[in-house]
């Protein structure tokens, strides 16, 4: 049994195209709330079957051509292409940004995805649960919404980091970032707060390119 929160409701049989406001782990569209959803078939599946899918473009790569409107138009996955991140650590800091800070993405949680995708993992973990990881390396974040960030802010208690490794108290080096190419997509991040590393030509680094840079 994992601990933490469980899902509430359990929604009822919406037709395509309506919200679906609930969450059912075991349909697979427990990051969908509020999101209006598209079914399309996809040929070859042996009967023509509709699947659902959230907007997230690489939870569907290469499974179907769905579109998702979302109330608040977070993005359409055909918009653009996909930000090329070089470093895991700085990307997990932009999303955070976008998904649990300003709602730009649909929120990750782990405990609907492993009741979703079958797996168990340990609620206390201070190492990353590789399923959640996966999700995070595989997710693209489309180049449009680059123009969203002016600011990271880097803390142990971010969403990000505790829906990644749930136990993870912030003491080790699991999530720090000591890799900048990335600050190329983001031309208007003004300030940026990290994981403390001890790196003070990073801090000297940024602050030379205009960003208000400090350690948590």
């Amino acid at each position: 049994m994992i601990d933490g929160d469980q899902p509430s409701d359990v929604p009822g049989d919406e037709q395509p195209g309506t919200p679906a406001a609930r969450v059912d782990p075991g349909r697979g569209d427990h990051l969908t709330d509020n999101f209006d959803v598209t079914t399309t078939e996809t040929p070859g599946d042996g009967g023509g079957a509709a699947h659902r899918h959230h907007p997230i473009a690489g939870w569907v790569k290469n499974r179907t051509t769905s579109r998702m409107r979302c109330h608040r138009r977070l993005y359409d996955p055909g918009m653009s292409q996909p930000i090329p991140f070089a470093d895991i650590n700085f990307k997990l800091a932009v999303v955070h940004e976008l998904m649990y800070a300003q709602g730009l993405l649909p929120k990750f949680r782990l405990t609907e995805y492993a009741a979703a995708q079958g797996f168990t993992y340990d609620a206390w973990s201070v190492e990353a649960v590789p399923e959640a990881l996966a999700y995070f390396e595989a997710l693209e974040v489309p180049a449009e919404l680059a123009e969203k960030i002016t600011e990271i802010e880097m803390d142990g208690g971010n969403s990000i980091y505790l829906q990644i490794a749930p136990g993870w108290d912030g003491e080790d080096d699991l999530f720090d970032v000591d890799e900048f190419a990335d600050l190329r997509h983001f031309p208007h991040l003004k300030s940026m707060t990290l994981l403390y590393t001890g790196n003070e030509e990073a801090l000297e680094m940024l602050r030379a390119r205009g960003i208000d840079a400090d350690w948590v």
